[in-house]
């Protein structure tokens, strides 16, 4: 393969290949999706001046022929007038503002029950934070995510953050908009536009050696003081949203947050 060291990118693609397999997706189907992608991010990301890459330069790094490349576009334009899919983090933004608008908590981070009868505040919550879904059928998926109990018309929430059970399409989508969060800093960090571009932080702490019990131990650890720091920034950058939609001079939006996960390593192999 011209002598280049492809080690560290088969380390990078095991996790996400186990994904796509426990998903069923085929050797095929991942093979045309690799063709597509490819010639979308040449086109996007190397090109000059800001402008799209042009064909020839698109062939000579992807190694496709100028054919292929044409009809991966024609059919990427054709792709692009249908709808967008819907990020599957509306449930957290739910749950999230559920425990700490005033309106819906009590003032100290915890949710009340909410009343699902006609012209109920849980209404309300959804109307102020679910979008345009229709929010019967939210509360439907709500209570089949068991994000959600009901009892009569009183609806509890089972949490602040939603994690979706592993068997659930929402929580491959959950999953793959993780790594593609991390992939993008990454990106952005190894490869700035200019010298300008502040990095973006990364960080991570680890120790070799350590045993099951101390692994226990320190999931414990962040499953308590991870959780209360992330809602600490939840909380923060809420305040900044509500100031910011007060200042009519901010036209500049972007897709805010941090992200945490436990690096536990067994060789890959668990």
């Amino acid at each position: 393969m011209n002598g280049k060291d492809l080690t560290p990118f088969v380390d990078m693609l095991r996790p996400q290949l186990r994904l796509l397999l426990e998903n069923g997706v085929s050797y095929q189907e991942l093979v045309a999706l690799l063709k597509h992608e490819y010639v979308c991010v040449a086109s996007d990301h190397f090109g000059k001046d800001g402008r799209p890459t042009n064909v020839s330069r698109i062939s000579l790094l992807t190694g496709l022929d100028r054919k292929e490349i044409k009809r991966q576009l024609d059919h990427r334009a054709e792709a692009s007038d249908q709808p967008a899919v819907e990020r599957t983090d509306r449930i957290t933004r739910v749950l999230s503002g559920w425990h700490r608008d005033a309106r819906f908590s009590d003032g100290q981070g915890n949710a009340r029950q909410l009343s699902s009868a006609t012209a109920g505040d849980f209404w309300l919550l959804l109307k102020e934070y679910a979008g345009d879904v229709p929010h019967t059928a939210f509360l439907k998926e709500l209570l089949r995510l068991n994000a959600v109990t009901q009892d009569g018309d009183l609806i509890t929430a089972r949490a602040r953050t939603f994690i979706p059970p592993g068997n659930d399409p929402i929580a491959t989508r959950r999953a793959t908009e993780v790594i593609h969060d991390l992939g993008s800093t990454l990106n952005h960090n190894l490869y700035p536009r200019d010298n300008k571009q502040a990095k973006r932080f990364e960080r991570r702490v680890v120790v070799e050696g350590a045993d099951a019990a101390t692994a226990e131990r320190f999931n414990t650890l962040l499953a308590d003081q991870g959780q209360q720091f992330l809602e600490k920034l939840d909380d923060w950058l809420n305040q900044q949203l509500e100031q910011s939609a007060r200042d009519e001079d901010s036209t500049e939006h972007c897709r805010l947050g941090l992200g945490m996960y436990l690096i536990e390593d067994y060789g890959d192999k668990k």
